[in-house]
This record gives C-alpha cells, structure tokens and sequence, in this order.
C-alpha cells in the first residue's frame, strides 16, 4: 500500500543515519537530502492515489466492529410492507413455480383452484451431520401446530383420516410432505421446507430458510365455496404469522440462528381456473364495466418496522384482488 510506501521512505532514511557510523549527520550530504525528499514525495502522492482503497481497508473492521457493538438486525415479524409487485423482491418468486408432490403435478382444465404461500427468514445453515429422520420427526409436528394447523383446517373441513406424509427429496435440507388420506392422488396439501446449507441451488437466495405450503383440492368438485372477502383477510392475518413460527422453530427446535436481514418475506398467490370469483365471494357488492376478471391475485409481503400491521397488511391485498382482478368498486 501507498502508506507502506511513506513509511518504507522513513526508515530508508533511519537506515541512512545509522549507516554513516557516526561520522557526521547524512542531512549535509545533498544527493542523500533529494533521495529522501523524492522517496517521500512518491510515497504521499501513491498514498493520495490509493486513499479511497486504504479508508476502505481501514473501514471494513469499522464496521465490522460497529456490527458487533450493535448486534445483528433484529428480526421483525409483526409489522409488514405490502406490493403486488414481484420485482420490488423477487426471492420468493421462483417458488411459487416450483413442482410438489401431491397437488403441483396436476394440470388439466379440470384443475381446482389453489393457493400457494412461500415464507422465508434469514437463517444460518444447517450442519453437514444433520440427522434427515429427526428432522422429519419435528417438521411433522411443526405442520400440526398453529398457525399452519388453522390454514389446512380452511379447506378440509369434515374430511377425516388426513395427516402428513414424508415425500423422498434428494438432500437432507429439503423436506416434502403431502397431506392426504392415502395416496398422492388424495392429496389436498402440500409443504415443503427448505434450509440452507452452503450448497448453490439454481433459484434460490441461500441466506434464507424456505416454507412452502400448497392448498389445492383432490377434486375440482371438492373445491370449498368461495368465501367472504373477510374470510380471506383472517387467512392472510395467519399467513403473516407463520414467519414467526418459522423462526421459533429453527431456532428453538433446529439449533439454528434467525436473522433480521435479509428481513421476513412472505408470497401469497390464489388461482383459479377461470375467475377469482371462484374463491372470493363477491355476491353483493359493486363491479365496474370493461373488462373481464382475471384467474389470479398474488402478494408479496416484507417485514419492516415501518410496516403495517398484519391486519391492515392483509386487508390491502384483498383489496387489491378484488379491485384489479375481481373489477369491484372498493
């Protein structure tokens, strides 16, 4: 660096001192005066020309130092900022295409409509002895508690016999599980979750630990009736949660660390085969004239202290489905 440089010029002239033994000062010698005159004037103009690199040098343990003093962003989870917009944060975009056993392979015009949820939180990764039986055993669990207890309870009512089955992956940090009453073709969810673990996957942001839940009927036929757009409001508050309870469970259950930042982010998207007025109920209310409703509505959601409420979050997006895809004057 140009500062070793200023310094190697210094102690060039030390060196001088010292090698003239004694016999008078080397500052009376005029060719040793210019050598170390030239050797600082080179040394500080390298110094001026590299100082944006050397307060770089200097700044990285800085902040480092100002990383530690102030302790990793804390997480936020009760508090979000809400877009229809998937390129604002495009990390859960990818997976809302991602193919799961037991509902995601189903593709014909008789197709029911579905809905997807893509949750992730920054995590450290998972340790290369991880034991795939043990964490089969506590994800097991983790899908009967709340809140993904109350959101598989909103399109299965009066089935029974239902539970979560483990589906085969091909690495231990990837777990698939198909919720039925047999077989994948009686599936009627499907949950996937995803920790990161050093290994690059096309797609995929590794910082974060993914929870993928899929809701999609057997049958079309089985489909529940739409339901009130305050129906959809309280399913979304659940939604919201379910950072939350992700970060609790890899800590708490998974010894794993959740972190702040990257913040939360959660991808709600509904489809349905023709209209969203085959999930939402709209019986009622205003639509406006011109144009046809659309088959989709999909929400990104990212945690901030400047956020919204859950709540308020969630009324916003349905919101927007039923002015932009259902044509509703609200």
């Amino acid at each position: 660096m140009a500062f070793l440089a200023v310094i190697a010029a210094i102690a060039a002239a030390f060196i001088g001192v010292i090698a003239s033994g004694g016999k008078g000062s080397p500052w009376h010698d005029t060719v040793f005066v210019v050598w170390v005159i030239a050797l600082i004037i080179t040394g500080v103009v390298a110094f001026a020309a590299a100082l944006p690199d050397f307060a770089e040098w200097l700044g990285g343990p800085a902040r480092k130092l100002i990383e530690v003093a102030r302790g990793q962003p804390k997480l936020v989870t009760d508090r979000w900022l809400y877009t229809s917009d998937g390129l604002r944060w495009p990390a859960s975009v990818p997976a809302q295409e991602i193919a799961l056993p037991g509902t995601g392979y189903r593709r014909s015009s008789e197709r029911p409509p579905w809905v997807r949820v893509v949750v992730l939180v920054a995590s450290s990764p998972l340790g290369s002895d991880a034991d795939g039986k043990q964490l089969w055993a506590k994800f097991e669990a983790f899908l009967g508690r709340k809140p993904i207890a109350s959101l598989v309870g909103q399109p299965v009512d009066g089935r029974t016999g239902l539970r979560w089955t483990q589906w085969s992956t091909n690495v231990v940090s990837a777990i698939d599980a198909v919720l039925t009453t047999g077989g994948e073709e009686d599936a009627i969810a499907s949950a996937r979750l995803e920790l990161p673990d050093k290994l690059p996957r096309f797609g995929r942001d590794a910082r974060f630990a993914m929870l993928i839940l899929h809701f999609e009927p057997a049958r079309k036929d089985a489909s529940p009736p739409p339901a009130a757009p305050d129906v959809w409001e309280e399913r979304l508050v659940w939604t919201l949660d379910l950072p939350q309870a992700l970060s609790q469970f890899a800590t708490s259950e998974l010894g794993l660390t959740a972190y702040g930042e990257p913040p939360a982010q959660v991808a709600v998207r509904l489809e349905a085969q023709e209209d969203m007025a085959e999930m939402i109920d709209v019986a009622g209310m205003k639509q406006l004239p011109g144009r046809p409703n659309t088959a989709q509505g999909i929400g990104y959601f990212i945690a901030s202290r400047d956020g919204d409420p859950a709540e308020d979050a969630a009324k916003r997006m349905v919101t927007d489905v039923l002015r932009y895809a259902l044509n509703i004057d609200r």
